[in-house]
């Protein structure tokens, strides 16, 4: 279900699921892993980022893709706060950079 959600996302936006694996991963090598419906989170965030779609969507969860600007201003202020964690890794700070950097 998942897999197929991203692959439509994929052809919607003219892409394929083996480029998005590569741009999102650094290889294509999940794949198969991918096609078993099981994705990292931060590879689920990092996908809901590059096609402007919730989590919520790519899980079944609803049907409406509410896109990534309907943050509530507590959420914005949540991510504004987790920028400014001094451990936080690289990816998960890239993550809450492209989030933020979309509200601009």
């Amino acid at each position: 279900m998942l897999f197929e959600k991203i692959e439509q996302l994929c052809r919607d936006n003219g892409t394929n699921i083996t480029s998005l694996c590569r741009e999102i991963t650094g290889s294509t090598g999940n794949l198969p892993t991918w096609k078993k419906d099981n994705f990292r989170v931060d590879a689920i965030a990092e996908i809901c980022i590059k096609f402007n779609v919730s989590a919520d969507y790519l899980l079944g969860l609803t049907d409406s893709p509410m896109p990534l600007n309907t943050l509530s201003s507590e959420d914005m202020e949540a991510l504004e706060n987790g920028r400014k964690i001094k451990n936080l890794p690289d990816r998960d700070r890239k993550i809450i950079e492209a989030i933020l950097e979309s509200k601009i």
